[in-house]
């Protein structure tokens, strides 16, 4: 069986070994922007790294609506739609955000709950 490396440890290889690489990477939920990334991405004929921050996309579904799994979906849904091949794409996340806003009215009264 052979070694597998991540896109990020792969690029950074090459680019200690003198190669004119990079990583293209963005924040954003923002079909658009993930779109342009995507065309970037083809364009440079490297990885992409996509980020949302956890007020965009969260197990409550952040303020874009999106739990995690809809947000690998759309992204991954626009590369395949424009060629770019799974294996390329590097899908990230925010550990966590201490002042992100309740998604919901519903999550806005937990939280309400759990602080009084």
């Amino acid at each position: 069986m052979g070694t597998v490396t991540s896109p990020v440890l792969e690029t950074v290889r090459r680019h200690k070994s003198g190669e004119s690489v990079g990583l293209y990477s963005v924040c954003s939920a923002h079909p658009l922007v993930l779109e342009a990334a995507v065309l970037q991405a083809l364009d440079d004929s490297g990885y992409l790294l996509v980020e949302a921050t956890s007020n965009q996309v969260d197990q409550f579904g952040g303020y874009t609506g999106m739990v995690p799994a809809d947000f690998r979906r759309l992204v991954l849904g626009i590369a395949e739609r424009h060629g770019l091949p799974e294996e390329r794409v590097v899908l990230g996340g925010e550990a966590g955000d201490e002042e992100r806003v309740p998604a919901s009215d519903e999550e806005r009264s937990e939280v309400t709950k759990q602080t009084s």
